[in-house]
């Protein structure tokens, strides 16, 4: 073999095991955030929050078909108990793409414009994906669980979509923002506005109380100071 033919198969090696490295999934990262609540994250998808109840697993976001199986496998890590729901920030892929890698009998629940976006999306055009689609929608706000459990979704108009949702867990004091946050993201194919985020963002600070970590669609997680300052920011002429 020659020097130039030795050098051309490294070449030709290093391309494949790149190849290889980037076709697998991404390792995802536990971060607890409270006594039974946990950020879970990697570099590709959205950040996913799993709380641990007595009964089950609530999840807020599920990632996407390529991520799907790790974070199932990274939720069976945490714990024995079955999801029982998943809460979605919005309907896009890398948020909603895992969903059916979970049992027909969870419940999924994200906003109503979500509802009518999913159907139409790759993540659940086949038999053995449709039962990932939203069961139960809300239009304004809807509260699941009691108490210190309790879980309030916001919704308060265009943003990065039609269909954000604000998601906040009370006793934990900590609300996943999906992809409204840091910064301004607007999706106009999908409903989103820049025109109209500024006052999103600006009802969201306003209205929500009792955050202290905000955790946005991708990232590390924020403060609750960051997300004001943000949404004030976005007022800015």
């Amino acid at each position: 073999m020659t020097r130039w033919t030795w050098l051309g198969s490294l070449t030709v090696i290093g391309v494949v095991a790149a190849f290889v490295v980037a076709q697998q999934p991404a390792e995802m990262v536990t971060e607890k955030l409270a006594d039974n609540l946990f950020l879970i994250s990697d570099q590709n998808d959205g950040n996913t929050l799993a709380l641990v109840g007595a009964d089950g697993v609530v999840l807020v976001d599920t990632k996407s078909l390529r991520g799907g199986q790790r974070l199932l496998e990274t939720v069976r890590g945490l714990t024995s108990k079955p999801v029982t729901h998943i809460l979605n920030t919005h309907h896009h892929y890398d948020h909603t793409g895992g969903n059916s890698f979970h049992p027909a009998q969870v419940e999924v629940i994200a906003h109503a414009n979500a509802a009518a976006r999913m159907p139409a999306m790759q993540e659940f055009n086949t038999p053995e994906r449709k039962h990932g689609l939203p069961d139960r929608t809300f239009v304004d706000k809807l509260t699941v669980f009691e108490g210190a459990d309790a879980i309030d979704l916001y919704h308060f108009g265009p943003a990065h979509t039609d269909n954000d949702a604000f998601i906040v867990f009370r006793g934990a004091g900590v609300m996943h923002a999906g992809d409204t946050f840091p910064g301004m993201n607007a999706a106009e194919q999908h409903g989103g506005s820049a025109a109209i985020y500024p006052q999103t963002m600006g009802r969201a600070a306003s209205t929500i109380g009792g955050v202290r970590v905000v955790v946005p669609g991708h990232g590390p997680r924020k403060t609750w100071q960051e997300f004001v300052d943000n949404a004030a920011a976005l007022k800015q002429p």
